[in-house]
């Protein structure tokens, strides 16, 4: 269970740093960093950029792909960093 953590947050800042290689203005990678909400690290385009990548990466992990852009996460939380998405990655595929 913690092995799954690791790798789900090996997963998650690999995404993050892949990026930030596109737009260094982003800060080093941190569990608090905003995707969504007041003082988001992240514009439009970077979230996008950012979820196509994790897709990917999860799928290349063979873990379950929690849908990011439903409307019942991404558009029903008001403040989303990464602390949460790591969670709902291991809660998808726990």
């Amino acid at each position: 269970m913690k092995n799954n953590k690791v790798k789900i947050l090996s997963i998650v800042k690999k995404s993050y740093e892949k990026l930030r290689g596109t737009n260094p203005k982003l800060k080093k990678f941190s569990l608090k960093l905003k995707i969504k909400g007041n003082k988001s690290n992240f514009d439009s385009v970077d979230v996008v950029s950012f979820f196509s990548i994790l897709d990917n990466e999860i799928e290349k992990n063979k873990l379950k792909n929690p849908d990011f852009m439903n409307e019942n996460f991404f558009f029903k939380l008001d403040d989303i960093n990464l602390e949460t998405i790591v969670n709902k990655i291991k809660k998808n595929n726990d």
